[in-house]
């Protein structure tokens, strides 16, 4: 007796931005998204709250470890301070979420598939956005060094301006703006929605959750809250657009962090250069593309993959259902 298997469904026709399987219903979704803006919003008030207490960080900065020099005895403070700060925002998020039992449902959009072209492009990031940087400062005639960064010296400057960006801003906004509310609520939105639809409600979504973490910088730096929210809306439709192309959170935390270390905050820019914001954004959209170049790569070679073998297998599957009339 010969048994016919169904051949399964490519993987290379299915669009996801997380992977959740159909167990989980709208009531975690809904769950995992308050508490993820709730965790990002009392990140970000103490953040700045501990940022404008000038009078201490410095000073603890610069009076930490003096053991391993005035270079990398500031940088190494700088990291400590920081693994600390995302030491909190993972509690404000998980601590909550372990109470409800959602912990795996955040841990399930954090799945990397392709770590090695991950890292070769994270890499390619740092490397495009310092030649951005310096080539933008010389051809302006305003090649300066945030003096706290050129302490640090011309190696470990870079690379903990980097660091710092990354932890204390990048990995919490994009963790929750991308990560959590576009890529939920896009497997949410999908299982009623077209995909246009979907993606649209979700990418909507994930610009006001981005513009709504602005608002403790608004209070505490004085600006008007809501001028404040719009602008960021570039950056967020930039960071958006790369996270669907690409799909990968830690290129973008990456494109993010690095992006405001060498060109928002001006690490080789001096001060009073005006940089429209569009071309800004233009500039990190581009090189975000270029550097994913081997991710896409990396996952165009394995959709063809899948395709071949999901051929074959209904071939076989074909082959396999002919009825034997062969004599006994």
């Amino acid at each position: 007796m010969t048994t016919t298997k169904t051949a399964p469904a490519p993987p290379a026709s299915d669009y996801r931005l997380a992977r959740l399987d159909d167990s989980v219903t709208a009531r975690s979704v809904v769950l995992v998204l308050v508490a993820a803006v709730a965790a990002v919003l009392v990140y970000m008030s103490i953040l700045n709250f501990i940022s404008r207490r000038t009078e201490i960080v410095p000073s603890f900065i610069r009076s930490t470890l003096p053991l391993l020099g005035e270079t990398v005895g500031p940088a190494v403070a700088f990291l400590v301070v920081d693994l600390c700060l995302v030491g909190l925002f993972l509690a404000l998020l998980l601590i909550p979420l372990a109470i409800l039992g959602r912990v795996r449902l955040v841990a399930s959009i954090f799945t990397v598939r392709w770590v090695w072209s991950t890292v070769l492009s994270c890499l390619l990031v740092w490397v495009l956005l310092q030649i951005v940087g310096v080539a933008v400062a010389v051809a302006s005639g305003s090649f300066g060094v945030n003096a706290t960064w050129l302490e640090m010296g011309p190696l470990i400057g870079p690379i903990q301006s980097g660091l710092d960006t990354i932890m204390a801003n990048s990995f919490p906004e994009e963790t929750v703006s991308r990560a959590i509310v576009l890529g939920l609520a896009f497997e949410l939105f999908r299982r009623r929605l077209r995909m246009g639809g979907a993606l649209a409600g979700a990418f909507g979504l994930s610009l006001v959750t981005f513009a709504v973490g602005h608002i403790p910088i608004a209070i505490f730096d004085g600006r008007d809250i809501l001028g404040t929210m719009l602008a960021s809306v570039p950056a967020g439709i930039t960071y958006g657009l790369l996270f669907v192309i690409t799909r990968n959170i830690y290129l973008l935390i990456v494109v993010h962090g690095i992006g405001n270390a060498t060109i928002a905050e001006r690490f080789w820019i001096a001060d009073g250069v005006a940089i429209p914001e569009m071309i800004t954004y233009l500039v990190l959209l581009v090189v975000g593309l270029v550097a994913a170049l081997p991710l896409l790569i990396a996952r165009r070679r394995d959709q063809r993959r899948a395709d071949l073998d999901g051929a074959d297998l209904h071939g076989a599957d074909v082959d396999g259902a002919r009825p034997d009339h062969r004599p006994a």
